[in-house]
């Protein structure tokens, strides 16, 4: 017959066994296994695009749209001094000097309508967006190209703004304020958004995917 201590030897204590579910720290094999799925979850995530995540919106231009007020505006002005040229000639106020008053009246006019078309073609042609997965993209500047990049987990709040004029009249436009620890632009606003909604809510989720990845990665 075999003795205890035999029979303890060759089957193993309780304790042995009970460790063939643990690792050398004394986690649990199924949450090693939960962790190692997490990991492998937060690798596929690194790897990942915006758009396999499946967020509306990975960036864009800054809309023309944005601009449509300021040109109602440009308009309303133009109107305005062609009208009183008019009305003068009518009454024939302008006497031999034609030509220098609608010179003069013109002038309002044409320099708005050159302001206008500048910003127009600056900020449509040069202003970009781009949201990855870790990190938002900034880029503008025509003769001089800047790039600023904002870590995704480092943003501490974002507010969306739209004016009763990005919703009458410039077709539901608007912008993002982004609140970050970033040390160079704290405080970053993405204007000329055409679908701020969406951008808002893309950022808001990478955001949230990127932090919830870093606390997974930093689990032993």
């Amino acid at each position: 017959m075999m003795s205890n201590d035999n029979a303890h030897d060759v089957y193993g204590s309780d304790d042995q066994h009970n460790g063939q579910h643990r690792d050398s720290g004394g986690v649990p094999h199924e949450q090693m296994m939960d962790q190692a799925t997490d990991r492998k979850a937060a690798s596929a995530q690194t790897n990942a695009t915006p758009e396999s995540l499946g967020v509306s919106w990975t960036g864009g231009n800054y809309s023309g749209k944005c601009l449509r007020g300021f040109c109602a505006f440009v308009w309303l002005v133009t109107i305005l001094f062609v009208a009183a040229g008019i009305y003068m000639m009518v009454k024939g106020k302008m006497g031999n000097s034609v030509a220098v008053i609608w010179g003069l009246l013109l002038v309002v006019p044409v320099c708005l309508w050159v302001y206008y078309f500048s910003i127009y073609f600056y900020r449509t042609r040069t202003i970009r967006y781009r949201l990855t997965p870790h990190r938002f993209y900034n880029e503008s500047g025509l003769f001089r190209k800047t790039i600023d990049t904002l870590e995704l987990i480092s943003i501490e709040d974002m507010r969306m703004t739209q004016t009763l004029t990005d919703r009458l009249i410039n077709g539901g436009t608007g912008s993002i304020t982004i609140l970050s620890k970033d040390i160079t632009e704290p405080t970053l606003v993405i204007s000329g958004l055409e679908n701020p909604r969406d951008a808002y809510e893309s950022i808001d989720e990478m955001r949230r995917r990127e932090r919830s990845a870093r606390v997974i990665r930093s689990v032993p």
